[in-house]
């Protein structure tokens, strides 16, 4: 079984890196089982286990998009780049 205080961690240190990139409002919402998540907007969650981040890509939910836990800030990168693409579809709510 996953340690659960890395997925933590590492999900603690994404939400610094995307607090430095504008994305203040993100909050941990879950701590389990080798598993953490953050809640980014209402439809948009990223998981970390297994020393991986993902989450959702598309709407198909099979769709996800991972990246390696060990790099925080290329997620952050890659995460506000998904929250923009849903915000300038208006699939999210504005915050």
């Amino acid at each position: 079984m996953a340690d659960p205080t890395e997925a933590t961690e590492a999900t603690r240190r994404l939400r610094d890196e995307l607090a430095a990139l504008g994305i203040t409002w993100a909050g941990l919402s879950f701590e389990a089982a080798g598993m953490a998540a953050l809640s980014v907007t209402y439809n948009l969650v990223v998981w970390c286990a297994n020393n991986v981040f993902f989450w959702r890509a598309g709407h198909d939910f099979a769709d996800f998009d991972v990246h390696p836990a060990t790099d925080p800030t290329g997620a952050a990168r890659r995460i506000k780049e998904r929250r923009d693409e849903l915000r300038q579809r208006h699939d999210l709510y504005q915050g």
